[in-house]
């Protein structure tokens, strides 16, 4: 890892961590690319336009919410493989976050975020261990834990940092972990060809036309200088990605202008190392992720020319997923740990995107669990965008499929009816209230 100021670093490895999630990069095969060249160091922090870029302090400085996530992280953001947090894997190394600071529910409910029917809870309360990707688009699980919205329910939910999609899945799969967060993951698919038995119950985030979460970015001085005017420009060109799943969004950019991936030279890249590869010319164009994306405009050191929106709007790029054998031997905590997540997703639905609630206690989640402290940055970066009655649906996750496959990173192609089950989903949507909200097309 190159030498940034411990600011930027911390919110490197953090966000860089979590990003890596986003992308579905924890536990994949290393993209098909070659190493790009060192580049020199940046010292440049993020910053907002008000606070100056308060950011996450060293572990260790007092900053209860980063829990287990600085080494895991750390880890997850310099090697992005199955076992780069592998220390997570298991339940006797999540960190209990059940009755965190600030959680229950005295803080006003967003408007309109539905309300689920008072129940008694559980008793004695139910365990379950969550794997936690540590990042915004984890929001959803965030808020219900803050909020005490498990609590309520009866239920004790801890979470286990960055364990990584094989891990996710490999946990799921032996009931260590009841849930997680996974995207379309190669890894994950391949694991259920080898007989990986998970269930698919619910989308965490999807795309809509206008998500910025990530996006390409292009060197601000070929930019400036006309040296690119449209993607064909980048013919020859040096272009990062840090997993194959960000592969596929760059073809599609590529493609909008005639040209492929086999036209420019790919680069695997880890998230953290992009800012100061553009910076020394190192690199040509990235696949970056929020607030990242940010930095290196602010920063002029590169600009946004498409966005995951634009690039494929209504694919759903994270979706919560449940251990089979927990639903068998839990049927009644299962159900009260979706109500709950989905109770959450709808105060981050009300708050953050469709903005008729107060965007406080969600911010104040965010802060609590992720890397970005400054309250500021949220008005400013990218968010994710979710489908606030959690519909699941396999046409994306058909597309990345058949993309793995052509790549070479994927096998077989999975039916995923056979995993996608929102019995679970579609109660607790129906005891909130559905939502008037219409997927935007996809595919």
């Amino acid at each position: 890892m190159m030498a940034f100021s411990w600011k930027t670093q911390r919110l490197m490895e953090l966000l860089g961590a979590g990003c890596l999630v986003l992308l579905t990069a924890c536990g994949s095969a290393a993209a098909p690319a070659s190493s790009a060249p060192a580049a020199a160091s940046n010292s440049a922090a993020l910053s907002s336009p008000s606070s100056g870029g308060a950011l996450a302090k060293p572990a260790g400085s007092g900053q209860a919410s980063a829990g287990g996530a600085a080494s895991a992280g750390a880890a997850a953001a310099s090697g992005a493989s199955s076992s780069a947090a592998s220390a997570g894997a298991s339940a006797s190394g999540a960190s209990s976050s059940g009755s965190a600071a600030g959680s229950g529910s005295a803080a006003a409910k967003p408007a309109g975020s539905g309300s689920a029917t008072a129940v008694t809870p559980l008793s004695p309360p139910v365990k379950i261990n969550v794997g936690d990707p540590v990042f915004i688009p984890a929001a959803p699980l965030y808020v219900a834990l803050d909020r005490g919205y498990f609590k309520e329910q009866g239920l004790d939910v801890s979470t286990i940092p960055n364990p990584g999609s094989t891990n996710v899945a490999q946990g799921i799969a032996t009931n260590q972990m009841q849930f997680g967060i996974l995207g379309p993951d190669p890894a994950t698919f391949n694991g259920m060809d080898r007989g990986i038995e998970t269930k698919i119950i619910a989308s965490d985030v999807t795309n809509s036309k206008n998500d910025r979460p990530a996006a390409v970015l292009v060197r601000k001085d070929l930019v400036d200088s006309g040296a690119y005017k449209s993607p064909k420009d980048l013919k020859g060109k040096t272009i990062a990605i840090p997993a194959q799943l960000s592969q596929l969004y760059i073809e599609r950019f590529l493609n909008s202008d005639g040209i492929t991936t086999a036209d420019v030279k790919l680069v695997n890249l880890q998230i953290p190392d992009q800012i100061p590869a553009l910076q020394n010319k190192a690199i040509d164009a990235s696949w970056e992720v929020e607030p990242l994306v940010t930095a290196a405009e602010k920063q002029n050191i590169a600009k946004s020319v498409a966005t995951t929106g634009q690039l494929f709007p209504g694919a759903i790029a994270q979706a919560l997923v449940m251990s089979p054998d927990f639903e068998k031997s839990n049927p009644e905590a299962a159900q009260r740990f979706v109500l709950a997540f989905m109770h959450g997703m709808r105060d981050y639905y009300h708050a953050m995107i469709k903005g008729d609630a107060d965007k406080g206690p969600v911010i104040q989640a965010l802060i609590n669990h992720t890397a970005v402290k400054d309250p500021a940055l949220y008005s400013v970066i990218g968010l994710s965008a979710v489908d606030p009655n959690g519909t699941m649906d396999a046409k994306s996750w058909d597309v990345f499929q058949d993309y793995f496959i052509k790549i070479g990173v994927q096998k077989t192609k999975i039916d995923l009816s056979k995993y996608i089950d929102m019995t679970l989903t579609n109660a607790a949507v129906d005891k909130l209230g559905r939502e008037a909200f219409t997927p935007p097309p996809c595919c």
